[in-house]
């Protein structure tokens, strides 16, 4: 809203056609005029008449002068001066508090001029009054004040004789209502207006007033069929022939598709508008190239955009028209804006506020709703509060000045809570992705450690493994080299060789021979039963004999025989890769173990390693033995 209502007040400045023209007239001029009125009036009240107000360059001091004498002859002829002498007085004193920029104190003898006249004996005197009364108000921005006026200049049926001024009247009541926001009461003023300007002929009066009755439209209707205005209102003023009129239509119609988001086509208006308009007025030129600078950020042309915003800025900085230079600056942040620098934008705005206040006027809100903005682009959102608060009360403090509708009020107030609301919404995101990216973090760090954890504890299993199967391959091949010596001395070692030719000699040695073909040949140790006793029966002794025999001969006792026995079958039957074939507990009953697990201790008891990792092991034994490998081949 606030972007509205600023943009309402520079259309108003730099289109409307109302503006009264300056003259050349010097002090004295002015004093020969009134004083001449003044004489007049003596014998002929009905004879008054008014200059309108203008902004004549003159001397302050000379207006002061002046001021004075015309004081100081009032007051020596107030006594014999008519009611008309004396309105004629205080409209003199209106203007020249006017000329001198002291607004309160011309409206209070504009007022009194007022008070003295009467519409019905002089209406043309009274309609000037009130109207010079009007035209001060909207100047100085008092718009409500403004329309009291020119509604009751509009009441006196007179007026109508002076079309000019008719329909200056109806035409300001509408620029008044559009500013207040009143645009249903403006598009009936509008209407008004364009009817008695075309009634007249005046293409010039009827296309501004066709434009006024699209920024009405705008407003109100929900489609963009408010354009066809504007398109009438060139058509008009190119009837018109005044190159002025033509260059504020394409502009204002060029401002018009940068509202829709028609950049290109808003393009081609403002330039052709522009090249027609920085003719014939410096601040035309200026207003154009501020737009075409917006438009060409909007079209993300930013080199552009830049040159023309620069353009402007030096362009008001020679002229010295410190209210251009405000909104050169920004221009100049919407380029920063598009480029992502919003320190920039930031900077420009700041400047734009500071220059604006320099010129006396009251900041625009907007200025402060774009730094709200870009500060909650930047997640500064105690910034952008702030900024948002001081728009709002800016806008609140606009309105109070302007308008006491009720439904303006609520419509700021409403677009105010909806920015707060925004506000508190990326603020409350901006929290929960901060504690999300808290909350990724340290479970990206508690991932991390068990991983490395993970690896580090891998890594020292499979070192543990690798070292655990270097030993398993170690014994094998050790079992291995072991087997071998065996198979190379199948014979029985003599621990102890006996005395020949004698009788237990040759007993001994049969007995040996009888066990050699037990155990070698017939191996009777997969017998499950077997057993001391059944052994002495097979060789035809006695057990006592037998086991001191063994004793003697192996270095163990026959439990122990059976056992070696038994696990230097398994680990051949391993060495062939033969075993596939079998579980564990089919190898353990083929070699007479009637359990498991007995098979698994005495094996890991004789070798040193389980079964199992004694055939997981025994390929890569065989490859370190170089021994076994010749021997197998």
């Amino acid at each position: 809203m606030a972007k509205k209502w600023i943009f309402t007040l520079c259309f108003l400045i730099f289109c409307s056609p109302l503006t009264f023209a300056q003259k050349t007239i010097d002090v004295e001029e002015l004093k020969r005029m009134f004083y001449q009125k003044i004489s007049v009036l003596d014998s002929s009240p009905k004879k008054i008449k008014f200059l309108p107000l203008q902004r004549f360059k003159l001397p302050k001091d000379s207006l002061h002068a002046y001021l004075t004498k015309i004081k100081q002859d009032y007051l020596s002829d107030a006594t014999v001066y008519n009611q008309w002498q004396k309105a004629t007085v205080f409209y003199e004193m209106g203007l020249i508090f006017y000329l001198l920029d002291i607004p309160d104190s011309s409206l209070l003898y504009l007022n009194r001029t007022i008070i003295l006249l009467d519409k019905k004996q002089t209406p043309m005197a009274y309609i000037g009054a009130v109207i010079a009364a009007g035209y001060l108000c909207m100047e100085v921005g008092y718009r409500t004040r403004s329309n009291d006026y020119y509604l009751e200049a509009l009441t006196v049926p007179e007026i109508r004789s002076d079309t000019q001024r008719y329909c200056r009247a109806l035409t300001i009541v509408a620029e008044n209502y559009l500013t207040l926001f009143e645009y249903n009461r403006s598009m009936e003023y509008c209407k008004k207006g364009y009817a008695a300007y075309m009634e007249n002929k005046d293409f010039d009066g009827a296309s501004y007033n066709l434009v006024l009755m699209y920024r009405n439209a705008f407003e109100t209707e929900k489609d963009t069929s408010y354009l066809e205005y504007l398109h009438m209102a060139n058509k008009l003023a190119e009837m018109s022939g005044k190159p002025g009129r033509i260059g504020n239509n394409l502009v204002n119609t060029g401002i018009a598709y940068y509202k829709e988001g028609m950049y290109e086509t808003a393009l081609d208006y403002l330039l052709r508008g522009w090249a027609k308009d920085k003719e014939l007025s410096v601040y035309g030129d200026l207003y154009g190239s501020m737009w075409i600078a917006k438009t060409y950020a909007a079209l993300d042309s930013i080199p552009q955009a830049y040159n023309y915003a620069q353009y402007t800025i030096n362009g008001a900085r020679e002229l010295n028209a410190v209210s251009w230079i405000y909104r050169a600056y920004d221009a100049l942040a919407a380029c920063y804006e598009k480029m992502n620098r919003f320190d920039s934008a930031t900077i420009c705005l700041q400047e734009a506020i500071r220059l604006e206040k320099l010129s006396g006027k009251t900041p625009t809100p907007g200025y402060y709703r774009r730094l709200s903005d870009i500060s909650a682009k930047t997640a500064d959102y105690e910034a952008s509060v702030r900024y948002l608060d001081t728009s709002y009360s800016l806008f609140t403090q606009i309105i109070s000045e302007t308008n006491e509708e009720e439904l303006v009020k609520m419509r700021t107030q409403f677009d105010y809570d909806l920015q707060r609301e925004r506000i508190s919404e990326l603020q409350l995101k901006q929290t929960l992705l901060n504690e999300r990216n808290r909350r990724t973090r340290i479970m990206f760090i508690t991932v991390s450690v068990i991983l490395l954890l993970s690896v580090v504890f891998l890594y020292l299993l499979l070192n543990k493994n690798r070292k655990l199967r270097q030993s398993y391959v170690a014994i094998v091949r050790k079992n291995l080299e072991l087997d071998h010596i065996v198979q190379m001395n199948r014979g029985i070692r003599e621990r102890t060789a006996p005395k020949p030719g004698t009788i237990d000699n040759r007993n001994e040695e049969r007995i040996l021979q009888a066990l050699m073909n037990l155990f070698e040949k017939q191996k009777i140790y997969k017998d499950p039963e077997i057993s001391l006793s059944r052994l002495a029966d097979m060789v035809e002794t006695n057990t006592s004999y037998l086991s001191s025999i063994i004793n003697a001969r192996y270095g163990m006792n026959v439990k122990r025989l059976i056992h070696t026995y038994r696990i230097r079958e398994a680990r051949e039957l391993f060495a062939s890769g033969n075993y596939t074939n079998y579980s564990m507990e089919g190898i353990a009953t083929e070699l007479g173990y009637k359990s498991r697990s007995l098979f698994h201790q005495v094996f890991k008891e004789i070798t040193g390693v389980t079964p199992a990792a004694y055939a997981a092991n025994i390929q890569e034994a065989k490859k370190a033995s170089p021994t076994i490998l010749e021997q197998e081949s």
